[in-house]
């Protein structure tokens, strides 16, 4: 029995150890200006998800040597893909594989693998050293002192070096293949259209050929451009340089970036993450009956109709999302079981001391509209229910007090984050002020008096 029992230990152990040695070192070092000579200490790393960059890990690098060190496990779901380092705005793909260290120096713009380097990883180096004049220029202080025919010279130098190189990729790994031949051109153009962001234009009879054709042809045609990790800020910057820059147009600039995308599926994703964000910036149904034909897909339906009614709320005369959260009884109460109230929200907290700065002024506001059909409904977004409790009864807050444990509609639909929050809303239930001030301020009760006038 004890010879069965050790040889089981010994099986489990060496799994274990098996388990371990199949764990990837990410290491190196990353010299990143952040403002004036000062250097980042923070460094990040990413791998693709929808079209933008998906944090996994982040730590701090060592003070004074700007150097790191990663232990990529399996279950990070990191292996044999493209991850990218970097920090402020300044980040590199590298190749993970299993049981695998992958070292990289990064300064003034350039990368350097080293050690022993997979044929991923080589064929990324390689990339990097032909455009390495391009970052140069990108992320030192030159680019605020080069003028813009040094900056058209090296375009016309390095795009073609690079492109020649993307086609002659091959390392036997035919995923990745097909997905670096695919991403380093976009990488180029971001790499291209980001020198627009930092303040260079380049007039229409010194363009560089290569943005030149850049503006020219179809570049958005394909869903496939969500694969990117970059895929937003390109649809976005290559809006702003072609459209705003070069041709001195005026506009939203996610309007003018859709302008420029030819698959509708993909517009229909772009025009979804602006108003995930909020910033459509411009009226919203005149943006939704533009795009509304580009949610194609019954995901982007569904996302669609779950955004615009988070957007419409936002809006005066928007409807409101309903609700429905516990008092102090534990009794559940509707946001629409005072329909036919002006309605004030107060979106608190027990640790916001700026909102129990206001707990005075809301009982002196809710004192002198007593009897009026006016109804306050505060909703805490505390996590630990005795807290609120706690300070709802010290408090002896009035009006209908309800606890929201920080989840919800209020948070997932309305998206208050931050605290304190009031919201006015009319007897129908229409948006009067998504903003509204604060009871301190007299100009909420004069917003309160004139929806009561009505």
């Amino acid at each position: 029995m004890k010879k069965k029992y050790l040889i089981a230990l010994f099986a489990i152990m060496g799994s274990v150890t098996m388990a371990s040695a199949q764990n990837s070192i990410l290491k190196g070092s990353f010299k990143r200006i952040q403002a004036r000579d000062i250097l980042c200490e923070d460094i990040h790393v990413y791998l693709q998800d929808k079209g933008q960059m998906k944090p996994v890990l982040e730590g701090e690098m060592k003070k004074g040597e700007y150097t790191f060190q990663f232990e990529i496990a399996p279950d990070q779901g990191m292996f044999n893909k493209i991850c990218y380092v970097g920090t402020n705005g300044e980040y590199y793909p590298v190749y993970i594989a299993p049981n695998s260290t992958v070292e990289i120096n990064v300064e003034n713009g350039n990368i350097n693998f080293a050690g022993k380097l997979s044929k991923e990883n080589q064929a990324i180096a390689g990339y990097y050293k032909v455009i390495n004049p391009l970052h140069e220029l990108m992320y030192t202080k030159q680019i605020v002192e080069a003028d813009n025919n040094v900056i058209a010279k090296v375009i016309n130098e390095v795009t073609p070096l690079a492109l020649k190189y993307v086609k002659q990729i091959k390392t036997g790994n035919s995923n990745f293949d097909s997905y670096i031949k695919f991403m380093l051109p976009y990488s180029l153009q971001y790499d291209v259209v980001q020198l627009y962001a930092q303040g260079r234009e380049f007039p229409k009879d010194n363009c560089p050929e290569y943005i030149k054709n850049l503006f020219a042809r179809d570049n958005f045609n394909t869903m496939r451009v969500m694969e990117l990790p970059f895929a937003i800020d390109l649809m976005l910057y290559y809006g702003f340089a072609k459209e705003v820059i070069t041709n001195k147009r005026m506009g939203p600039g996610v309007a003018l970036a859709l302008e420029n995308i030819s698959c509708k599926e993909l517009k229909g994703e772009l025009a979804l993450w602006a108003m995930d964000q909020n910033v459509v910036n411009e009226d919203l149904n005149n943006f939704v009956g533009r795009n509304k034909d580009n949610f194609v897909t019954k995901s982007q339906k569904e996302r669609f109709d779950k955004l615009y009614k988070m957007l419409v709320v936002r809006e005066t005369g928007g409807d409101w999302m309903d609700f429905s959260y516990p008092d102090i009884n534990n009794v559940q109460q509707k946001l629409s079981d005072y329909k036919g109230k002006v309605i004030v929200l107060d979106v608190w907290a027990t640790w916001c001391a700026p909102c129990r700065a206001e707990f005075p002024h809301l009982k002196k506001l809710e004192e002198e509209l007593q009897g009026k059909d006016v109804v306050f409904i505060g909703l805490s977004l505390d996590t630990k229910l005795n807290d609120w409790v706690e300070m709802v009864k010290a408090e002896n807050l009035p009006g209908v007090q309800l606890y929201t444990n920080r989840e919800g509609v209020i948070v997932d639909g309305y998206r208050i984050e931050a605290v304190p929050h009031f919201i006015v809303f009319s007897k129908d239930g229409k948006t009067v002020a998504f903003n509204a001030p604060r009871p301190s301020s007299p100009k909420l009760k004069a917003i309160i008096e004139a929806e009561l006038n009505k």
